[in-house]
């Protein structure tokens, strides 16, 4: 653990507070004589409790007393996939009456000290990944009323405790006003943009008329899915790279990915190899239809079975004219009619062929490009310059939190009545509960 500032004193979040995990759910608590609402992880997100579904179950009047909300209290997320998730927290403020906690859920109830600084702390250990670090499992991280007890608290004197509160508060107002005047302008620019698309392809249906994409490419055309390729056939040591859904931007490569095969499972599978200025589209949102060119790598590449492949052949549409019209408005609108799934939706190569186009002969594409390439990608270069601010904005955010806890974010009070003070009756406090129970205990027996 790293050096704290004077006055600050390191402790753990079990020592300053009580930690209970919630009741656990069974069919038997279903029905009962003494249904109470109750709180659960689905309920707990990153800004503040939600309360538009909150079930409810029987506790007993011995469980409601262990278990039942008080204002003040801290909600954390017991466990998650993500180690990101792993401790979200929220406050509760008393919302409604009687309210429980389920045991996807771990109640800190802090004793003499600030609730928002510990919610402060308990969100950055979240955000951090340091609460997932701590839990145990591997596929879901749990972070436990033994682990949360345990984990590490640097506890700076009451009254800055406060004034760090304050401070966090007032930096993340600012910087959350700055974030929403920044999405707002990003939807500008994107309804600009679509609204330049959609009148380019209005204007070429209107003088060409439309037709069906298959019938568009023409018989040459490659027009096929990307490969099947599952984890055993991946090796991160491998020569061919395994372009994903996350690399299809709109109307530009995003260059994420990094998994590779070895070309034996390359020939193995007979898969298809990417070339320069083939057309992918996203058979998966978001968005559903997403099209962009491939503009080739240093590496063989490969993309995945949920990428559309569309490699025109010379009879064919221009690729860099197809991909705006796929990405255009009415595009999508036909991709929408023509998705399917459930939990996830898709859209399959065979509906994809059937979407109408502009008729656009191809001596005229490439001028059609450049009139709708200026706009268009203006608006695209300040959306990326937007998306390197929204990056900062979100490392500020970060920064602003590790400054609060290592006493770097508000100046010190000399003052202050040191943290060790602090330490010191909640000690003593501890003690005359514990005391207090044994008397309980002796009297009773």
């Amino acid at each position: 653990m790293s050096d704290l500032p004077s006055g600050w004193e390191w402790t753990t979040i079990g020592h300053v507070a009580d930690v209970q995990l919630g009741r656990q759910r069974s069919p038997k608590n279903h029905q009962g004589p003494h249904m109470r609402p109750y709180l659960r992880a689905a309920n707990i997100t990153w800004s503040g409790i939600d309360l538009s579904d909150v079930k409810e179950m029987n506790f007993d009047p011995g469980e409601a007393s262990t278990f039942e909300l008080q204002p003040g209290d801290l909600l954390l997320n017991e466990a998650s996939g993500s180690p990101n998730e792993v401790g979200k927290p929220a406050i509760w403020r008393g919302e409604i009456d009687g309210c429980c906690f389920q045991n996807t859920l771990l109640r800190v109830r802090p004793r003499r000290l600030s609730t928002e600084y510990l919610y402060w702390y308990c969100r950055a250990a979240a955000l951090s990944g340091r609460f997932g670090e701590a839990g145990r499992g591997v596929n879901i991280r749990h972070l436990g009323k033994q682990g949360l007890s345990a984990f590490p608290l640097a506890l700076p004197p009451l009254s800055e405790q406060e004034r760090i509160v304050a401070a966090i508060e007032e930096h993340l107002s600012r910087l959350d006003a700055a974030g929403a005047s920044l999405r707002g302008a990003r939807l500008r620019i994107t309804t600009l943009r679509a609204a330049v698309l959609a009148e380019w392809v209005a204007d070429q249906a209107r003088a060409h008329g439309l037709v069906p994409l298959a019938e568009k490419l023409g018989p040459s055309a490659l027009f096929s899915d990307g490969d099947w390729v599952e984890s055993k056939d991946q090796d991160p040591d491998g020569g061919v790279r395994l372009t994903q859904l996350a690399d299809i931007g709109d109307g530009y490569w995003r260059n994420r990915s990094a998994r590779f095969m070895r070309q034996e499972q390359f020939d193995r599978l007979g898969c298809t190899r990417l070339e320069p200025r083939d057309v992918l589209v996203a058979r998966m949102p978001d968005p559903l239809g997403r099209a962009c060119l491939f503009p080739g790598d240093p590496l063989p590449c490969v993309t995945v079975v949920d990428v559309a492949i569309i490699r025109p052949g010379a009879d064919g549409p221009c690729p860099e004219w197809l991909v705006p019209v796929l990405n255009s408005a009415q595009t999508r609108r036909q991709v929408a009619a023509l998705q399917a799934g459930t939990t996830r939706k898709r859209i399959s190569r065979r509906n994809l062929a059937t979407v109408l186009v502009p008729d656009t002969p191809r001596r005229l594409q490439l001028n059609l490009v450049g009139m709708v390439e200026e706009p268009t990608g203006v608006a695209q270069r300040t959306l990326d310059a937007m998306g390197l601010v929204e990056a900062r904005h979100a490392a500020l955010r970060r920064s602003v939190l590790a400054a609060a806890f290592s006493g770097r974010l508000v100046l010190p009070d000399p003052d202050d009545e040191p943290a060790s003070m602090l330490l010191d009756r909640i000690r003593a406090q501890r003690v005359a509960v514990a005391s207090t129970k044994r008397t309980q205990k002796v009297n009773t027996s």
